[in-house]
């Protein structure tokens, strides 16, 4: 697959857009679980 040479900009916001919006769903998850662990361990 080519993408078009008038937007790699775009393109490649998108692609971080999309690296970033992981990273912060997988960071966010995890501190929730180690919350929740922790919430359990002190209760």
């Amino acid at each position: 697959m080519r993408y078009s040479l008038k937007m790699p900009r775009l393109v490649q916001y998108f692609v971080v857009l999309g690296n970033l919006a992981q990273i912060f769903t997988a960071f966010f998850y995890w501190l929730f679980n180690a919350d929740y662990v922790i919430l359990i361990l002190v209760t």
